[in-house]
């Protein structure tokens, strides 16, 4: 496994981009009610994939992570979760949101989002068999 490689193609201006975008496209579409529409029919977004499929994973894989995220907000600020995996962020997330901790929930949220998908990632990197 050449990691100097695999970054060489991964840190391209096209998948940054990519991965940007799917960050913002993922995040509106968590908290908003199409959540499970990007898990289970796909994003119903106009992109052309011009870029090669590297382009593509990165975009719907980062839309994909972002939107569990984005599922929170609503689960934290409003007592409704974005979809199944939220439902438990209500039982902590509201109560602290209704004594005026909302930063601190969102914040607790992200982060565990970010540890969470950076663990499951160099889990996959490591002991994936190639």
């Amino acid at each position: 496994m050449d990691i100097y490689y695999i970054l060489s193609i991964v840190l391209t201006w096209q998948n940054l981009l990519a991965i940007v975008i799917g960050g913002f496209a993922g995040l509106f579409g968590g908290h908003t009610t199409w959540n499970w529409s990007i898990r289970w029919h796909g994003p119903g977004l106009p992109y052309r994939h011009e870029h090669g499929p590297g382009n593509r994973i990165n975009f719907y894989g980062t839309m994909y992570r972002v939107s569990n995220y984005g599922g929170s907000i609503t689960a934290i600020m409003l007592n409704t979760p974005g979809d199944a995996s939220n439902a438990a962020t209500i039982l902590d997330g509201f109560p602290m949101c209704e004594k005026g901790e909302s930063n601190v929930a969102l914040g607790i949220s992200a982060t565990g989002a970010m540890v969470g998908g950076i663990f499951g990632i160099i889990v996959l990197i490591f002991f994936h068999p190639s």
